[in-house]
């Protein structure tokens, strides 16, 4: 057998397939959209893709790889305290105890903002020096434009870009505990030491429905909300043949509209464009 030649950059893109039409923006509600090939991070469609915009729950993903960057012990048991916080989806409250590998899904599975800033301070940093990692990660990651005043995304002065979040996506993805966490539709923990099952289910309603036509799986995704955001999506989708597409929606108008525009932007996506086979 002969091996695959190699393909450069630009001979891995895929193309626009002739005859298509473009996606009909005047139906969306989104404020800025992307989608693109997540191999080359070549552009498939893009809408004030470099607009800076506040992100709600979307940095949870960067809330995530600082947390794993401290070498966290799964099995170390945590107390939730009235200072992480009582806003949003409360799947844990002041006063239980949760093991530092349960409160990393349940941040990322129903995006819980008091079990984010517990996990966060499960890492034995200031708050303010988290922080300071997760700034310092971002530009590390080429994100110019992406900034972060807090773990959760309560803040709106949490910021980035369409652009920049879908090259967050990509690298939160090739970190396996984060990939396996943000495909569960749901999750079950315990309660330390001896207390009662507790189930989560997913915010990514697209885990729950029929994949987007030409998707073959649903590789991660990651909801997004706060007032001065809007409703937000980044999700990363496969299909039979290996290729990865990256949607990104900001600033959709309803909750379930922001899923509904990911999957149209990804179903038109996959019937506009044609990757090129691997060589022989």
């Amino acid at each position: 057998k002969k091996l695959p030649l190699a393909l450069s950059r630009a001979e891995r893109a895929p193309q626009r397939k002739p005859n298509t039409t473009d996606f009909d923006i005047k139906k969306a509600t989104f404020q800025s959209a992307l989608v693109i090939d997540e191999d080359t991070e070549s552009q498939l469609f893009a809408f004030n893709e470099n607009e800076t915009r506040s992100i709600g729950s979307l940095t949870k993903l960067m809330t995530a790889l600082v947390f794993l960057d401290t070498a966290p012990q799964g099995d170390e048991v945590v107390s939730i305290e009235a200072a992480d916080g009582s806003q949003g989806r409360l799947n844990v409250v002041e006063g239980e105890r949760v093991t530092v590998r349960d409160l990393f899904h349940v941040s990322l599975v129903s995006s819980s903002n008091n079990a984010t800033m517990a996990l966060a301070r499960s890492t034995g940093l200031p708050m303010e020096e988290f922080v300071k990692k997760m700034n310092v990660k971002a530009i590390d990651l080429g994100l110019k434009q992406t900034k972060f005043t807090e773990p959760t995304g309560l803040e709106p002065a949490n910021q980035s870009t369409a652009k920049e979040i879908a090259r967050l996506l990509k690298f939160a993805l090739s970190e396996k505990n984060i990939q396996d966490a943000v495909v569960k539709k749901s999750f079950i923990f315990n309660l330390m030491p001896n207390g009662p099952a507790r189930s989560i289910s997913s915010t990514d309603v697209l885990l729950f429905e029929r994949l987007p036509v030409g998707a073959a799986k649903i590789v991660g995704g990651k909801t997004g909300y706060v007032e001065e955001a809007g409703y937000c999506f980044a999700v990363a989708m496969e299909d039979k043949n290996g290729h990865q597409i990256i949607t990104v929606v900001l600033g959709s108008s309803t909750h379930y509209g922001r899923f509904s525009e990911a999957r149209a932007l990804a179903e038109w996506a996959w019937l506009a464009y044609a990757w090129p086979p691997l060589g022989e």
